[in-house]
């Protein structure tokens, strides 16, 4: 009996800690996602800056 609860200590503890480490990985992938876009509205900026930089 003490063992077949360690085991389910231990399972828990899995449990929790794989939690943390997708909570984690969502967030980096929610952080990667706004770079893009943000990375993208930069590129689409760039032919009017050219655009204004050469007329200058």
């Amino acid at each position: 009996m003490v063992a077949i609860k360690k085991k389910m200590q231990g399972l828990m503890l899995v449990k929790v800690i794989a939690g943390v480490r997708a909570e984690t990985a969502e967030k980096q992938a929610r952080d990667a996602n706004l770079r893009a876009v943000k990375a993208e509205e930069d590129v689409r900026a760039l032919p009017k800056k050219i655009h204004q930089i050469e007329n200058d």
